[in-house]
């Protein structure tokens, strides 16, 4: 008798368990890599080249997880149902770093879908409606000459070709290469413009391709910056830079340029190096 009461007891302590452990009902949204990315919403902004690598979901304002773009994301469903998802990058290019960018807004959805559907849905991103473009530069002005960059006091190489050809990632492109009697090259913004400190969010975007490392910074005269050694990379590649701590370095300055330099480092034989789509964002 008491090994029956024993016996239901357990059944039973093991059926609750079971339903509080049951995951709840969802729906799923679908969206392949080749649906994701960003929406240009005037020509200020510049190309929609971009490197999301991940999703971050909100459902009903819980944090759901961090998803690979190209996942399907589960949608616990219990009726309507507010949807936010954010567009996470590598922060400076580093795994280990991804967080949701700072300048692209979350897509938003209120919606309320039978559980175990698949919604197929192409996520597009825009940038922030208050995003400032203090820089952008795609060297595809009418002149061809990208002559928003100059080559700096000490650089070997006091200029750079703009091509427009088949290793084009978009239209033209800077380029440039070190040799035997050029063995570094600098080159920065042929302006400054006023950048936040504090801490503010500043970022570079720049798409590129080369055969050895690179730096990129800010500088102000003489002051040269470098925030980052960019990896080298043998296809065009996107990078997003936050230049927020070399802004608010002491001595701050009314306003900043960018530049990049490229040492040859006796590793490749006269290294080349492509960039394009350069950016420099701020609020």
């Amino acid at each position: 008798m008491r090994l029956s009461v024993v016996i239901l007891l357990v059944i039973l302590f093991s059926s609750c368990n079971k339903e509080k452990l049951k995951s709840a009902d969802a729906f799923f949204i679908r969206s392949n890599v080749n649906q994701i990315g960003v929406a240009i919403t005037n020509t200020l902004q510049g190309s929609a080249s971009q490197k999301i690598t991940d999703l971050s979901l909100y459902v009903n304002g819980l944090f759901k997880g961090v998803y690979p773009i190209g996942s399907t994301l589960p949608i616990p469903s219990t009726g309507p149902t507010n949807i936010q998802i954010y567009p996470v990058i590598k922060n400076n290019g580093i795994s280990g770093t991804r967080q949701p960018y700072e300048f692209y807004d979350r897509i938003v959805i209120d919606t309320a879908v039978n559980p175990g559907v698949i919604v197929d849905r192409g996520l597009l991103f825009k940038y922030k409606t208050n995003t400032k473009f203090a820089f952008l530069e795609n060297f595809s002005s009418p002149s061809g000459s990208g002559i928003a960059f100059k080559y700096s006091p000490g650089s070997d190489l006091s200029a750079y070709d703009v091509f427009n050809d088949s290793r084009s990632l978009e239209g033209a492109y800077m380029h440039f290469m070190l040799h035997d009697d050029y063995k570094n090259a600098q080159f920065e913004t042929t302006s400054t413009f006023p950048l936040p400190g504090n801490g503010a969010p500043v970022y570079i975007e720049l798409n590129y391709k080369c055969d050895v490392p690179f730096y990129i910074g800010v500088c102000n005269g003489s002051d040269y910056r470098a925030q980052l050694t960019v990896n080298k990379s043998s296809y065009w590649n996107k990078i997003y830079v936050q230049i927020s701590t070399v802004v608010t370095t002491e001595p701050t300055y009314a306003t900043y340029g960018i530049f990049i330099k490229a040492v040859d480092d006796g590793t490749t034989t006269n290294p080349e190096f492509f960039i394009d789509n350069v950016k420099v964002l701020s609020y």
